[in-house]
């Protein structure tokens, strides 16, 4: 200001795309008029809890990517037969029944074909939707919740962060185990037969089966978790984009654009 004319009054909106940290020590220095001073500290309260729910979303995250989530359940009277077989020659055999976790599917993904392309796209693909995008989304989601960003970094983090979202494929692993298990052991049980191989001395000859493991239940709280705190339109991306975005009044949910949105896309087709 000029001098002799009086100090700017205090401002009656949050600053745009500001950090929550931010924003309290713009109400703590007095740089927000007093009547916004109970919404910076509701705002404050509601960061702790999101920060909590991301947290939890991230322990529950890393514990069903590195635990075992899936066994590989080999049994049958053939494989009696051969381990009875060993055995008298004075030799194990191991490696019928195995346990997996997420990260060690999406190298099996690659390992199956010896790496070639195909297999190696595969086996890269899987672990984006299972590891990269997941991860992404809530070390992002945290570093919005409680790092001091400028408004520029703010945006841009939170449109990297939007953008991970879709790479989550947790959910669809969480259906693929038990159809994995379901259909699995009725086809091994009925592709080795008496009648269609030699050695079978019954209809239970070779069972493959895929049995889900204790740390699935944790990728179901996590997938859960997710729905709260990581899909668009769930409760902290909502809280984030209002952060980011605090005249964009309602925030955007998963059935419905944000102004902001709408705003660029009238922007962009009228050009």
């Amino acid at each position: 200001a000029c001098p002799g004319e009086p100090p700017p009054p205090p401002a009656t909106t949050p600053p745009p795309a500001n950090s929550f940290v931010a924003a309290r020590r713009a109400s703590n220095s007095g740089e927000l008029a007093p009547s916004l001073v109970w919404e910076i500290e509701r705002m404050s309260a509601a960061v702790v809890g999101h920060t909590l729910l991301v947290l939890a979303t991230g322990v529950t995250l890393a514990v069903a990517l590195t635990s075992p989530v899936l066994r590989r359940d080999v049994s049958g009277s053939f494989i009696d037969d051969v381990t009875r077989a060993a055995a008298e020659a004075g030799s194990a055999v191991s490696g019928f029944a195995e346990d997996f976790n997420l990260l060690q599917l999406a190298y099996l993904c690659g390992a199956a074909n010896d790496w070639d392309v195909v297999s190696t796209l595969h086996a890269a693909t899987f672990f984006v939707f299972v590891a990269v995008g997941p991860v992404l989304r809530t070390v992002t989601q945290l570093a919005l919740l409680t790092l001091p960003l400028s408004p520029g970094v703010a945006h841009w983090l939170l449109a990297v962060s939007q953008h991970a979202a879709v790479f989550y494929g947790l959910d669809v692993m969480l259906v693929a185990v038990p159809l994995l298990q379901v259909t699995v052991e009725n086809m091994s049980d009925g592709m080795f037969t008496p009648q269609t191989f030699a050695l079978c001395r019954d209809t239970h000859c070779f069972q493959l089966a895929a049995v889900p493991l204790r740390a699935y239940r944790t990728l179901a709280v996590s997938v859960a978790l997710f729905l709260l705190s990581g899909y668009d339109g769930s409760l902290t991306h909502r809280f984030l984009h209002a952060a980011a975005h605090p005249h964009d009044v309602p925030p955007p949910s998963c059935c419905r654009k944000s102004r902001a949105a709408e705003g660029r896309t009238r922007g962009g087709g009228g050009g």
